[in-house]
């Protein structure tokens, strides 16, 4: 039986993916389920059937999964399950859900909650009043084709939108006291 993943949220809006066996969501190119969203880690989870039901599991990612309210690490799905990647809302439906009640009634339900994050120690702590670091090369933020300058202003921090909406702005009053000038020279010069 297969199952597909259907994404709520986000950039993939709309999208949904099949599932035949086994497949790893997240980010990265060699990712089955490819999704374009920054809480979502490059191999972030696996979705699999096993013993007859199918099971999620995070792979260590940086913002885990919630199922059902929990954030667990690894846990049986049901038909219509909501799942969060970080912050991106899926939905996991069965293929044939004549089939998911009797799934689910013939294995017992063991669900794995990870451990909440520890304390952060004093380096940490050191680190993060240090200020933002420039990122890895790795991590760089993946540029998309095909919107205006080749890249998504949503997909940019905070402080770097609102610079980029004032840059534009700035710009724009720039060319119209330009335009303004430009009038006022030729009517004097008439």
């Amino acid at each position: 039986m297969s199952a597909r993943l259907f994404v709520l949220g986000g950039r993939d809006v709309g999208r949904s993916f099949a599932i035949e066996e086994a497949a790893v969501l997240g980010r990265g190119e060699e990712c089955d389920v490819k999704l374009r969203d920054r809480s979502v880690s490059r191999a972030h989870a696996r979705v699999f059937r096993e013993e007859g039901r199918w099971i999620l599991e995070d792979l260590g990612s940086r913002n885990g999964i919630r199922l059902r309210g929990e954030r667990v690490e690894r846990a049986p799905l049901a038909d219509h399950d909501e799942i969060l990647l970080g912050e991106l809302p899926l939905r996991f439906r069965l293929e044939d859900s004549s089939l998911a009640a009797e799934e689910l009634e013939a294995a017992p339900a063991e669900i794995v909650l990870a451990e909440e994050p520890a304390a952060p120690s004093e380096a940490d702590e050191r680190i993060a009043r240090s200020g933002p670091r420039a990122p890895a090369r790795a991590c760089s933020r993946q540029r998309t084709t095909g919107s205006f300058l080749g890249w998504d202003l949503a997909e940019l921090p905070g402080w770097q939108r609102t610079l980029s909406i004032l840059f534009v702005l700035a710009f724009a009053l720039g060319l119209g006291w330009l335009a303004f000038r430009a009038i006022q020279g030729f009517r004097s010069s008439w």
